[in-house]
């Protein structure tokens, strides 16, 4: 959208909802100057003294517009950023909010970008005061410590700041660029190492509601029990350890951790009301994890797990059901384990523990076994007995076993890839038939059945 279209889109509003109105004295008129117009009407007689004359107000055109700065922001909100650095050239009032827009969310990626941006900005130091999303991500280069100190600067400018996203290169932490800030953060995503430092940020951030670690280095010696005894250089001293004060993060409700181990995740959720978690699993300490998760002030509704534990498929439901039984949604990923259809099928009675379950996934990768059995199986609820496809009969049977152990159940994605859902029928009284049934529908109207109509058959993606 050009900056002609805009304005005279603008103009059309304005003038449809009059206003540039009239009013009836200038006391009452608020913003440019007032100019009287006055208008003769004369009565049906053509006597003088019939004669009447009307005077009204009428507001001048003015380079600011009239209407609502709500109504403006939402408008701009619309705008590439292309029409916002055209919008920066008009004059002072427009000029400001479009560059509040252009700065209210800023990415940079790289170091040019990075000493593009901090440089231009810390020259013109008011621009900061708008950021109040960041995504500063240097991954694929080696900062120095001048870049940092540019950084720094441009952080105590950001007194707005409220969504902060981190990403550094894994032997990098300088949360010295933190000193001094006084933004308040909901939102933080973060590389940097998992240790007391970055705890002593966290403990100055109350108002942070999501929190992701992306940080590789774990406080836990247990996290490589491939090498035993750990050497020194690997042990973290007791005054370094990751531990937060009781009263730190008191409104966080999602927290994600790519690489913490048991110790990070139970320093983070411990007495906090965190309702939804993205957390990996490692061999021997996947029952740690979950114990951990366990300590929530609140119930749990959301979990995806990463699960790096070969013997995971064996266990983990159980583990799951037994531990968090209002989930909502549970993800489930298996990267180091197999799995056969016999197992899941086996693991449909342990959903019966979960009271709200509504949404599950759960993607491993197939055995040799259940591949084999897949490409004779046979459809055995097909009324016909025709064969169907060869990997739709197990991924059938185990989405009826889940549903029947757990009717709470409305969308179930099983590793071949098949998104079974509820599908009503307009014809149908009597409910969830006692098993999914194929269908042929598209994405579209797939989307719409789950989200507008009523229970009723489930089929597939």
């Amino acid at each position: 959208m050009t900056t002609d279209t805009l304005y005279n889109t603008l103009q059309r509003f304005a003038e449809s909802t009059q206003d540039f109105a009239r009013v009836a004295t200038p006391e009452a008129a608020h913003g440019p100057p007032m100019k009287k117009a006055c208008v003769s009407a004369s009565s049906s007689t053509s006597l003088p003294s019939s004669a009447t004359k009307t005077c009204e107000y009428v507001r001048q055109p003015s380079l600011r517009p009239s209407l609502p700065v709500e109504i403006l922001d939402a408008v701009f909100s619309y705008l590439p950023r292309i029409s916002l650095k055209s919008l920066m050239v008009a004059n002072s009032f427009v000029s400001t909010l479009a560059t509040r827009h252009l700065y209210h969310t800023v990415v940079v990626n790289g170091p040019k970008v990075a000493v593009a941006f901090l440089t231009t900005s810390l020259r013109q130091v008011h621009v900061l005061k708008y950021v109040r999303d960041l995504s500063f991500t240097m991954t694929s280069a080696t900062p120095i410590s001048n870049l940092y100190a540019l950084l720094h600067r441009a952080l105590l400018e950001m007194t707005e700041l409220q969504a902060l996203s981190l990403e550094l290169p894994k032997t990098h932490s300088p949360l010295w660029i933190f000193d001094d800030c006084t933004f308040k953060l909901k939102r933080f995503v973060t590389s940097v190492t998992c240790r007391r430092p970055l705890a002593k940020f966290l403990e100055q951030q109350n108002q942070i509601v999501d929190l992701t670690l992306r940080g590789c280095q774990t406080d836990s010696t247990s996290f490589l029990p491939f090498i035993d005894p750990l050497p020194p250089s690997l042990l973290v001293p007791d005054f370094d350890t990751f531990i937060l004060s009781p009263d730190a993060l008191p409104r966080l409700k999602a927290f994600n951790a790519v690489h913490s181990d048991a110790c990070v995740v139970q320093a983070v959720v411990q007495g906090r009301p965190v309702e939804s978690v993205s957390i990996p699993l490692y061999p021997e300490m996947s029952v740690a994890a979950l114990d951990a998760l366990q300590m929530s002030s609140t119930p749990l509704k959301k979990l995806s797990v990463i699960s790096f534990d070969p013997a995971a498929p064996s266990f983990l439901i159980e583990a799951l059901a037994k531990r968090f039984e209002q989930l909502e949604a549970l993800h489930l990923v298996m990267l180091m384990a197999e799995y056969n259809n016999e197992l899941l099928e086996q693991s449909g009675p342990l959903l019966s523990n979960f009271r709200c379950l509504k949404y599950i996934t759960f993607m491993a990768a197939d055995s040799q076994a259940s591949t084999t059995h897949a490409q004779t199986a046979t459809n055995a609820d097909n009324e016909d007995g025709e064969s169907q496809p060869t990997n739709e009969p197990d991924e059938a049977h185990i989405a009826k076993v889940w549903h029947r152990a757990c009717p709470s159940l409305k969308t179930i994605i099983l590793p071949k890839g098949k998104v079974w859902f509820q599908q009503s029928t307009p014809d149908s009284s009597s409910g969830l038939p006692p098993f999914p049934v194929n269908g042929n529908i598209s994405q579209t109207a797939a989307t719409s059945t789950l989200a507008d109509q009523e229970e009723g058959q489930w089929t597939y993606l």
